[in-house]
C-alpha cells in the first residue's frame, strides 16, 4: 500500500489501528495506477484495512474493476503495540522488539498473533492463489510481502530484512 499518515511517525498500525493513505501515499496510488494503466489486470485483491483499499481502489478506478478484499492478507496482529510509536514499543517490550529485528520467527506479539500465525495464513492463501492463471494485482502490507517474498527466494524467515521494501 501507499504510504499511509501513520507510517511517516513510525507508528505500528497492525489490524486495529485502521489509517487512510497520507497526501503521499495517494500520489503514491495514483502512480501505481499509471503504472497499471497499460498492463492487462485481470483481478485486484486487497486486504480489508483502509490503506490498502484505497491504494487498490485508485488502480481499479482506472481499469473500472472490482476490488475484491482478502482477510487472509491482513496485516500481522501486533496486539499491544498497534497505535504506538517503535520508541515507546523498543522501551516497554525491549527484549520481544529486539527479537523481532533480529529472529522475527520466534516472535508472538504481546496480545497479538505469532508471526509463524502470520507466515501460516499468507503462505496458506499464496499457495491457492498461485495456482490462479490471471494477472492479479495484490495490495497488501510490508509483513506480507516479506513472507511471501522469502518463500518465493527460499529465504529463512528471519532474514525478512535483509530486503528495502517502500510503500
Amino acid at each position: 500500500h501507499g504510504e499511509s499518515v501513520t507510517n511517516t511517525k513510525g507508528i505500528y498500525q497492525g489490524q486495529t489501528y485502521d489509517t487512510p493513505l497520507s497526501v503521499v501515499g495517494k500520489k503514491q496510488a495514483e502512480a501505481l495506477a499509471r503504472y497499471f494503466k497499460n498492463k492487462n489486470i485481470n483481478m485486484i485483491l486487497t486486504s480489508p484495512l483502509l490503506r490498502t483499499k484505497e491504494t487498490a481502489q485508485k488502480v481499479a478506478d482506472l481499469w473500472h474493476l472490482k476490488v475484491f478484499i482478502v482477510p487472509e492478507i491482513i496485516e500481522t496482529n501486533h496486539g499491544e503495540w498497534e497505535g504506538l510509536e517503535k520508541k515507546i514499543i523498543s522501551d516497554k517490550w525491549s527484549s520481544v522488539y529486539e527479537l523481532w529485528l533480529k529472529k522475527p520467527s520466534e516472535v508472538k506479539f504481546p496480545a497479538g498473533e505469532t508471526f509463524l500465525e502470520t507466515r501460516k495464513r499468507v503462505i496458506h492463501w499464496w499457495n491457492c492463489i498461485a495456482r490462479e492463471d490471471k494477472n492479479i494485482l495484490v495490495v497488501t502490507h510490508d509483513n506480507i510481502i516479506r513472507i511471501i517474498v522469502a518463500e518465493i527466494l527460499g529465504l529463512d524467515l528471519d532474514n525478512i530484512w535483509k530486503f528495502q521494501l517502500n510503500p
